[in-house]
């Protein structure tokens, strides 16, 4: 489902990213987007299960204006047997399209820190019966050590880790 099924790809694409740029405008905007959401949607043969509070990538997704061309390609390169690892899954959509593909043969890790992000793939999971798909909750970064979890309000799929000694969140581990 595409709740702007009749706008050209690339116009909702416009309006997505350029129109709603204003602060002012583009809450209006994820308000109303929310609202249209639903808590699911078929992509690329998966039914993939939607967090209706993240206007940003679910929203996206329910425009048909998120990462078109970075899925066909993925998908593309999938075959039997591979072995995929998702690092910084969110909500599984690469991860569920990738076990989709896959078949028993293959094995995918969704690699996702945030818990409400993990039980949005592990729905999705349940609701494709997928069987080679499994769901790992950790953060993953170039360091060893404790590190805080950021999740960003706006943006659900922009969560981020920050060493828990750093004086501000911008401090991020590199």
């Amino acid at each position: 489902m595409k709740v702007l099924r009749w706008l050209n790809p690339s116009t909702s694409e416009f309006i997505y990213t350029v129109l709603l740029k204003p602060r002012w405008l583009r809450a209006l905007a994820q308000y109303v987007i929310k609202k249209l959401i639903p808590s699911s949607m078929m992509i690329e043969g998966v039914r993939l299960v939607l967090n209706q509070e993240d206007a940003v990538l679910c929203g996206a997704l329910a425009l048909g204006c998120y990462e078109r061309f970075e899925l066909r390609v993925f998908k593309g390169i999938l075959r039997p047997g591979m072995l995929i690892l998702d690092v910084g899954a969110n909500i599984g959509l690469f991860s569920a399209v990738a076990a989709s593909v896959l078949g028993v043969t293959g094995r995918i890790i969704a690699v996702e820190p945030d818990a409400r992000n993990c039980e949005f793939i592990r729905r999705t999971i349940q609701e494709n019966s997928l069987t080679n798909l499994t769901v790992v909750q950790r953060a993953v970064s170039n360091m060893t050590g404790t590190g805080q979890l950021y999740l960003c309000p706006d943006n659900k799929a922009d969560h981020r880790i920050y060493d828990k000694g750093a004086r501000n969140r911008r401090q991020v581990f590199q």
